[in-house]
């Protein structure tokens, strides 16, 4: 059979483009936009994210940026500018609070050493939200809010509702790192509408999350609902963090911390002047490098309209006598 050899050279380069795309172009947001009468066009500011494998890609410029609009790409000389800055992520730490937890030996000095790790966060100017879950998830204020009696625990708190709650505070915080602290399987997950541990760590992998895991307690013996070892079900989750136990002591808390307070975030601001004055168009974005790059999804802008000339004023004149 004989091969068409354009074509096949074509067909590898499609193959060896596809193969190379590695960024993800993301948080893309449409920060101004507004018309410039000397320009005829419309000025659109945006901001967005581009990451490699997780890691911010921090020295791109202007001619590895591009928007395109409606499928066209837009000519360098709309171009005004682009810079970058760095900022810190935001940090969600989640405990887990079921029954067992409360029942372990390790309660106070994980809790001593979790709160410890959210001082010290906070102090070099992170922001850093608490979630508690056992059944349900939910948002406190500080760790003081988990000193309660075992006693009184409710009857419900016996359940563990893990890989809900990290799906949880991957939709409520699409922004920062999740640092999971639990001591067991899930066991109730299934119940709140969540398939299994497959579903997250695919919302993970897809979305490149950076999530870092810790347990305590007798978490190797620990099995869900499919018979996922809790161990197992950790270190999968933490695909793009790290899995660690309190067997250290606080030492899990201070290797967590060494990865997070390093993690900075690489915000793009774009700006360029669009022909489209009117009507809603498709923007992309695509950053691109050598061989790397990553391309947006779309995002819908409606032009500003071209503003109406003001009407002159008639000068009235009194009538001749």
């Amino acid at each position: 059979m004989r091969i068409d050899t354009p074509a096949a050279v074509l067909f590898a380069l499609v193959l060896t483009a596809a193969s190379c795309q590695s960024w993800k172009v993301e948080d893309v947001q449409v920060r101004g936009r507004e018309y410039d009468a000397a320009a005829q066009a419309t000025r659109v500011t945006l901001t967005f994210e581009v990451s490699d494998g997780g890691f911010p890609v921090q020295t791109l410029g202007l001619e590895n940026i591009h928007v395109i609009e409606n499928g066209v790409i837009a000519s360098s000389e709309s171009v005004a500018s682009t810079h970058a800055e760095t900022q810190r992520m935001p940090i969600a730490l989640l405990l887990d609070t079921s029954a067992s937890v409360y029942r372990s030996e390790q309660r106070e000095p994980v809790w001593t050493a979790a709160r410890e790790f959210v001082d010290g966060l906070r102090q070099d100017g992170f922001e850093c939200s608490l979630y508690r879950f056992a059944r349900t998830v939910e948002q406190i204020d500080s760790i003081d809010a988990l000193e309660v009696d075992p006693a009184t625990l409710p009857e419900d708190q016996r359940w563990t509702s893990l890989y809900y709650a990290v799906l949880t505070v991957l939709d409520e915080r699409p922004d920062a790192i999740v640092v999971v602290v639990s001591d067991g399987a899930d066991s109730y997950s299934q119940n709140m509408g969540v398939a299994g541990l497959a579903s997250v760590v695919e919302r993970v992998e897809a979305d490149q999350r950076r999530v870092h895991t810790i347990g305590f307690g007798e978490v190797a013996p620990e099995l869900d609902r499919q018979g996922i070892r809790a161990t197992t079900a950790l270190r999968r989750l933490a695909r793009y963090g790290t899995y660690q136990t309190t067997a250290g002591g606080s030492e899990a808390f201070l290797d967590v911390y060494e990865h997070v307070s390093q993690r900075m975030k690489t915000v793009y601001t774009y700006e360029y002047l669009s022909p489209q004055l009117e009507g809603a168009h498709e923007i992309e974005v695509e950053a691109r490098a050598g061989r790397r790059w990553g391309r947006s999804d779309p995002i819908v802008l409606r032009a500003e309209p071209e503003p109406e000339p003001e009407d002159e004023a008639l000068e009235e004149t009194e009538p001749e006598m």
